[in-house]
């Protein structure tokens, strides 16, 4: 083989594991984010069911323990998964709340978790993961949920 040839299969290569990891890394964050909805959501139950066993609302103490009891209370990415209280008059008690990939929340005014809208973040590894009162507000778990919106990219 001639050394254009050598190197147009060199390059050729190259391309072909370039792509290859890329998708790799796709895969890994998809997997990543589906885990830590299933967590999120896991906590959310658990507060939920705690609530309903007890018949009023929970210490922050009550909810830390919760919290931790699911993966120590880290994400698939190792950030620490965060309850709020809700604080506006609507009827969200509490919200849980991944950061994603980024380990920033998408708000920093907490408040704004309370009122956010559906959303679907569906690949979307740095949006974060929210349940409110044990209900689904960003999915991005394995079903496609025709209910959410489409995300802004």
């Amino acid at each position: 083989m001639n050394a254009k040839g050598f190197l147009l299969l060199l390059l050729l290569g190259a391309i072909l594991a370039t792509l290859a990891s890329c998708g790799r890394w796709n895969i890994v964050g998809r997997q990543k984010q589906i885990d830590t909805f299933s967590d999120v959501y896991a906590i959310g139950k658990r507060i939920e069911n705690k609530i309903a066993e007890s018949g009023d609302e929970l210490s922050d103490g009550e909810i830390a323990d919760i919290v931790m009891s699911v993966r120590d209370g880290l994400d698939a990415w190792g950030n620490d998964i965060r309850v709020f209280r809700a604080t506006n008059d609507q009827s969200a008690r509490y919200i849980v709340v991944s950061p994603g990939r980024d380990g920033v929340l998408d708000f920093p005014d907490t408040s704004q978790y309370s009122v956010m809208a559906k959303v679907d973040i569906r690949g979307l590894f740095d949006r974060d993961i929210v349940f409110r009162d044990g209900n689904c507000v960003t999915n991005s778990g394995k079903d496609p949920h025709t209910d959410f919106p489409a995300p802004h990219r």
